[in-house]
């Protein structure tokens, strides 16, 4: 017995709808700062926008861009560095941080 494309259609609609309900929401800034009330709004804005900017902390950069795939870590006895990579389907990004702060990166 055939279906029509119509019924496949239809299933894939209900599948994606299902997991689009289920997916949580990102923070709000407002819910960033509840949770980090020692980072200012600013910060928090820029969070939940997925936004780094230099001068940020580990913490705060993977509560913006979330685990990276990998760290890679070099300690010295100039202090700790590290490359976080974050692998996407199409491109990788790479953050550089220096005892804990990002200093540098490439997108």
């Amino acid at each position: 017995m055939s279906r029509h494309w119509f019924a496949d259609v239809a299933i894939l609609v209900l599948v994606f709808g299902i997991i689009w309900l289920l997916t949580p929401a990102p923070p709000t800034a407002d819910e960033i700062c509840a949770a980090h009330p020692t980072w200012s709004t600013t910060e928090c804005q820029r969070i939940s926008e997925g936004t780094i900017w230099l001068g940020m902390d580990a913490e705060q950069l993977q509560a913006s861009w979330g685990r990276p795939t990998d760290i890679n870590r070099t300690v010295t006895r100039y202090g700790t560095h590290e490359q976080w990579v974050y692998r996407y389907s199409s491109t990788t990004r790479y953050v550089y941080l220096d005892d804990g702060i990002v200093t540098s990166w490439q997108i």
